[in-house]
């Protein structure tokens, strides 16, 4: 629903920030690494949010960077972890130590962080390993290095249109190699498409 705010800081504490928006105030949960690197009361602050609505409770999240969010998104598709949760991974670590657990089956790295048990951590490193893939996939969501910006974007489409991770990234790379380098992201979609 938001994709970010932009806005003056009212106050700020370690697990959330009131932002005012051109007079009108968001109270922004953000883990522990975003509060960490907040220009403090009166500063100005852009936040990348997630929006999570429950029955009962409608709650904003904010985080300095997208990596940072799309993370928090990766994690909330785990089944059994919320939001409370996904806050505490990214207050204890960044994005690419917590791909480093994922990809070196770390599961004690992972319990080190508060509400994470062991079943937990086996959880989250077994369903991110069998729902991303292939570990420069992984690099690629969480925005750390080794895929083009347009192979990410058409193997999210992929997966948006209900293709499985592993698929829709073969896909791409064929439409890759077949269609021009310049080609456009929905040249590459259903270039990809054939190939499924």
């Amino acid at each position: 629903m938001y994709a970010y705010l932009k806005g003056r800081i009212e106050r700020v504490a370690p697990c959330s920030v009131e932002l005012d928006v051109n007079g009108v105030g968001y109270e922004v949960a953000i883990p522990l690494s975003t509060y960490s690197r907040l220009p403090g009361q009166d500063g100005t602050v852009k936040l990348f949010t997630h929006m999570h609505v429950r029955e009962d409770v409608m709650s904003l999240f904010g985080f300095l960077t997208l990596e940072e969010r799309e993370l928090f998104r990766l994690l909330l598709a785990v089944s059994g972890i919320g939001p409370k949760v996904a806050l505490s991974v990214l207050s204890h670590m960044n994005p690419e130590e917590f791909l480093n657990a994922v990809r070196g089956h770390d599961v004690d790295a992972l319990t080190r962080v508060s509400g994470v048990g062991k079943k937990s951590a086996q959880r989250i490193i077994l369903e991110l390993k069998s729902r991303v893939g292939e570990d420069a996939e992984l690099d690629s969501i969480l925005g750390l290095k080794t895929e083009a910006p347009s192979r990410t974007e058409v193997v999210q489409a992929l997966i948006a249109l209900g293709c499985r991770q592993k698929e829709a990234a073969e896909a791409a790379r064929k439409a890759e190699q077949e269609l021009p380098v310049n080609a456009s992201i929905e040249e590459l979609v259903k270039g990809a498409l054939k190939h499924i």
